[in-house]
This record gives C-alpha cells, sequence and structure tokens, in this order.
C-alpha cells in the first residue's frame, strides 16, 4: 500500500528514490512546476528540469590584499574580470583619422581615431578593424612614448588589412588607431599574435552553469549601485577642499555620502571619527552636514595635498575612493560590482537580459571571476 508519507517526503527530496513507481510517479507530479529560490555563495548545486533559471541576482563583494600608503597604493578587488579587448568605443573621435607622418589628429568622414590606449613596450598585440575603409586612407596605427609624444606609424596601406600584429618597441607606451565607424561595435585589440573572439571592453561577469559560460558585459547593462567610486584629480572639480590645524584635510561635499566607512588606493581605511583620533595617512568619511572625506596626510597645506593627488592621475596611478550612498542608483557603470559593510552593488536578470541554462538533474552554477559575489540568488524550476 502507497504511504503518503513516503510520497510527501520523496516530492521534497528525490522522487526517483521513491520505494516503488506508483510513489515516484505520484511523488513527481507533486513536484512538477514547483519553483525554487536559493541564496548563498557560489558555487550553488541544486535539481533543476533543464529550464533556464527564472530569476537572479549577482550581489558584488570586495577586498584590498593588504594597508595602502600614498607611495604603494593597493587597488582594492571588486567582482568582475577585464575582458581582453583593450579598446574603448566610448573613448573615441569621430570623423577623424591618425596623420601617418605627424601622428596628429586629422579629419576624415566616416572614420574614428581611439583614444590613447596604454600598451607594454616589447610586447605582441593583434589588433583586428574587422572592415576595410572603403575609399579612405587604409587602416593605421601610430605608437607614442610615456609622454604620448609620436614616435612611429604602422599597416598604412592603400588597401588594408583587417588584423594586424605587431610587437611594440622599447619606448612605447600607447597607441592610437584608424577604424570605420560603421564597424566600431566588432574591433578588438589584444595581447598576444592571435586575434581572440570579439568582447566589449571594460568588466564582465563570467557565469558558469550547464556546461557553459555566459557573460553578463557591465558596460553594456544596467546594474544597481551602492557603491561609488571617486577618483581624484587634484582639480576643482573633485569638490572643496579644507583643511584643520591637525592636518587633516577633507573634501566635501560628496553627494549621497553615508557615514559607513570607505575604501581608498593610497590611504588606510579607518572607522575613526574625523579628527587627531586618525592615524596618520588614512581615511574616513562624515555622513553629517556636508557629506566630506577626511584624509589625515603629511601635508599642511590644500595647495600641496592637491599638487600630490594631481601627479598620482598624471603618473596614472590616481588617488580613487569608494564609499557607500545614501540611496541606491540604477545605471551603467562599467567598473566591477563592490561592497562595503552590508551595502553591496547588484545586478538581476531584468537588468542584465542574459539566459542562464540548467541541466535537466544535478546543477552547479558559479561566477568565474578572481573574486566571487558575497552571495547569489536563484530562482529555478525543479524537475
Amino acid at each position: 500500500m502507497t504511504s503518503l508519507y513516503e510520497v510527501l517526503k520523496r516530492s521534497k527530496t528525490a522522487p526517483q528514490l521513491a520505494p516503488d513507481m506508483f510513489t515516484a510517479l505520484w511523488a513527481k507530479s507533486i513536484t512538477a512546476g514547483k519553483t525554487i529560490e536559493l541564496s548563498g555563495q557560489v558555487p550553488l548545486s541544486f535539481k533543476a528540469n533543464g529550464a533556464p533559471l527564472i530569476d537572479y541576482t549577482i550581489s558584488g563583494n570586495m577586498e584590498q590584499s593588504g594597508t595602502p600608503t600614498p607611495d604603494a597604493p593597493i587597488i582594492p578587488q571588486g567582482t568582475g574580470e577585464r575582458t581582453e579587448n583593450l579598446f574603448d568605443k566610448s573613448k573615441r573621435t569621430d570623423n577623424s583619422r591618425v596623420v601617418y607622418t605627424t601622428g596628429e589628429i586629422g579629419s576624415l568622414s566616416g572614420v574614428f581615431v581611439s583614444d590613447f590606449i596604454p600598451i607594454e613596450p616589447n610586447t605582441t598585440y593583434t589588433l583586428n578593424i574587422v572592415s576595410s575603409i572603403s575609399g579612405k586612407t587604409g587602416h593605421l596605427y601610430a605608437l607614442y612614448d610615456v609622454n604620448k609624444n609620436f614616435v612611429d606609424t604602422g599597416a598604412h596601406a592603400a588597401t588594408p588589412a583587417t588584423e594586424y600584429t605587431f610587437t611594440t618597441p622599447s619606448d612605447i607606451a600607447y597607441i592610437r588607431f584608424n577604424g570605420n565607424m560603421a564597424s566600431v561595435d566588432e574591433i578588438m585589440l589584444n595581447p598576444g599574435s592571435t586575434a581572440l573572439p570579439y568582447e566589449p571592453y571594460g568588466i564582465k561577469i563570467p557565469i558558469l552553469s550547464a556546461g557553459q559560460t555566459n557573460n553578463i558585459y557591465l558596460g553594456e547593462v544596467q546594474t544597481t549601485r551602492k557603491i561609488r567610486k571617486l577618483v581624484l584629480t587634484g582639480n576643482t572639480t573633485d569638490g572643496m577642499y579644507g583643511i584643520t590645524p591637525q592636518s587633516i584635510i577633507y573634501i566635501t561635499p560628496l553627494a549621497g555620502l553615508i557615514n559607513r566607512g570607505a575604501l581608498c588606493t593610497h590611504y588606510e581605511s579607518t572607522t575613526k571619527a574625523q579628527g587627531t583620533s586618525m592615524p596618520l595617512n588614512s581615511v574616513t568619511t562624515h555622513g553629517g552636514a556636508g557629506f566630506s572625506l577626511w584624509f589625515r596626510t603629511e601635508y599642511t597645506t590644500v595647495t600641496d595635498f592637491k599638487s600630490y593627488l594631481a601627479q598620482q592621475y598624471a603618473n596614472g596611478t590616481p588617488v580613487c575612493v569608494w564609499y557607500v550612498l545614501a540611496n541606491e542608483e540604477t545605471g551603467i557603470v562599467n567598473e566591477p560590482l563592490c561592497k562595503i559593510g552590508d551595502y553591496a552593488d547588484t545586478v538581476s536578470k531584468s537588468q542584465a537580459g542574459v539566459s542562464i541554462p540548467t541541466n535537466n538533474g544535478s546543477t552547479t552554477i558559479d561566477v568565474d571571476s578572481t573574486f566571487k559575489p558575497s552571495e547569489v540568488y536563484i530562482k529555478y524550476h525543479t524537475r
């Protein structure tokens, strides 16, 4: 005789382990079409029916490996991997070209020129330009030194190729190149001697499930941000600066700041209240009137501190601060998903628009990033 208890038990666990076929079929009919919600740290294992995830949310994480100093910065790591494409299509000049004799920028309809792209000396790169520039001067890349002074050009031809592999000389630090505006979404510049399949510049979240990798490209989708990154340049655009008699420099205002701490590339994070209780070369936040960042530094004037910030920015090692927003923001931000305290950036299925498959049976979902998310929520169909 079939036991109702056995049917209900197997419907909650594994119908295939039922003592007889009738019990198994009854248990399976109860679970058919049922949806389950699960959250935790990846990898997450579960039993699905082979349909794509109904919903998911990925929450960012953040870690700084060591204590930064003004002379030895440490960049905090968030959730996300940088793609191999060095070309940021958002930083280009349309209807322009590199002049092959000088490396300067001239005008040319239908053609764009990239921004200065940092590259390494004595290194091999491949530029996949995809389509020729019909009726134009051909593709061209120009190489520049660390001061962005023109050094040399390459790949200038009346009938251009679509793929160029080159090795940089020892005095090269930047490249700029011409491209067809009609194919800007297909161009790839990557290290190595082989052209890699196209992927956009920036940060991706690679999701592993059912033997597949599906990427969320953060520079192309909406995300919900609770952490803001501030790049300090030493300019007035950073905000208003001030200094106290205790060599405490503050920057104000910061829109939406709450007093929940901060991480910085060049200064130690502290939860001490602003003032002399702060360790030397540390940073904290103040969420009261003014919404301020406070630095305790060795500088005794605002001018000296701003000069330091400007020099770090010019060196390509800008002083960056991550802090918590009082009100979350939704937008396209090509930065890793971050977390400070209990506050984390997120991306959901409705924002990403990326379908994540499952197996018909045992499924494990993971995120293939160096620094894993703090949490992943999924909603799925059971078998």
